[in-house]
């Protein structure tokens, strides 16, 4: 084990990737400078999707964030060890590190390709913003319905009391007329009697 520790860490027979630019220090500096700077910017890629990933748990896909902060760092540490092997020729620990890399790229292509069908199918903001338009037009068309319902409820209600009325006034009339004709009886059953008692009075005379 730690003969192998010792395989991966340590140069062994390697020479450092300077030697080869000894002539050219120029071409040298211009890739240590642009891994270095690659370097930075894959890892500031990381700490910018850890920090949506925390503040948005609610997003159905932010595990597509914490892939790609982990290809991120991977792709860094490649050219961290780029930069390295110039002075110090850990070419057995590059070697691991581009093998966990592309293995990190292949999961991360895969994730990518079982999330993007997914994805795509999201709504947009345009989509989100027809739908709160057609939601809202619903919401105003079944306002007006409310409002014709109150109004065919209140004439409704006005058609009723108007047929209560009216059938109050039929009773009225109705009581009236019974009324009159009990009268018109009474009124009668006085003349009959009175008739017969004229008829008496010129009997005896």
């Amino acid at each position: 084990m730690l003969d192998l520790l010792r395989t991966v860490f340590t140069p062994g027979s390697f020479e450092p990737h300077s030697v080869h630019f000894v002539n050219h220090p120029g071409l040298m500096w211009i890739m240590v400078v642009t891994n270095a700077f690659i370097a930075i910017c894959y890892l500031l890629l990381p700490a910018e999707l850890f920090y949506i990933y925390f503040k948005r748990r609610d997003f159905a896909f932010s595990w597509v964030f914490i892939v790609i902060a982990f290809f991120g760092v991977w792709c860094s540490m490649t050219h961290i060890m780029n930069v390295a092997t110039f002075w110090y020729p850990a070419y057995w620990l590059e070697g691991i590190i581009s093998l966990t890399t592309g293995a990190v790229s292949l999961v991360s292509f895969v994730g990518y390709a079982i999330a993007v069908p997914l994805i795509l199918k999201l709504v947009g903001p345009q989509q989100f913003q027809e739908a709160n338009l057609k939601l809202s037009d619903e919401i105003e068309n079944h306002r007006k319905i409310e409002v014709e319902l109150v109004q065919k409820n209140l004439e409704l209600e006005k058609s009723s009391k108007d047929y209560l009325k009216k059938s109050e006034d039929l009773a009225n009339v109705n009581r009236m007329m019974i009324e009159r004709e009990l009268e018109i009886v009474a009124a009668k059953e006085e003349s009959e009697v009175l008739r017969r008692k004229l008829d008496s009075k010129s009997q005896a005379l």
